[in-house]
């Protein structure tokens, strides 16, 4: 449609022959017209590639959204992981602390249990020897 009407600025001559109407142009107006298509060619190229580079640009746009997502989840996942081992670490500390204590409790009744026993073997024997 686009070319048809920019042929329509040449002069035509027509000639019909067997019934069928043919338009005849100079040699001039031939290249001039061969000129037009090889640059509507050319043009129609550069909008192929356009648009295989758009969708091949759209397709890398979605494909970082989508690494996007999963490093969004990896990271929740190490924030849970990392709250869970922070729980077990206050936990065992927790254990520690009270298993620290009682060593310190066991001693404390060891030392009363030694001295208190030294006290009555030695009662005992000066009650003996006496």
């Amino acid at each position: 449609m686009i070319f048809w009407i920019s042929l329509t600025g040449f002069s035509q001559r027509k000639i019909v022959q067997n019934n069928d109407t043919l338009i005849c142009f100079t040699q001039h107006q031939s290249k001039q017209i061969l000129k037009a298509i090889a640059k509507l060619n050319y043009y129609d190229s550069l909008v192929s590639i356009n648009e295989a580079e758009q969708n091949l640009f759209q397709d890398q746009i979605k494909l970082l959204q989508q690494s996007n997502d999963l490093l969004l989840l990896k990271n929740s996942n190490f924030d849970n992981l990392l709250e869970i081992k922070n729980a077990q670490l206050n936990q065992a500390n927790q254990t520690n602390k009270s298993l620290e204590k009682e060593v310190k409790k066991q001693k404390i009744l060891k030392t009363i249990f030694c001295f208190g026993s030294g006290i009555i073997c030695s009662a005992i024997t000066y009650l003996v020897v006496k």
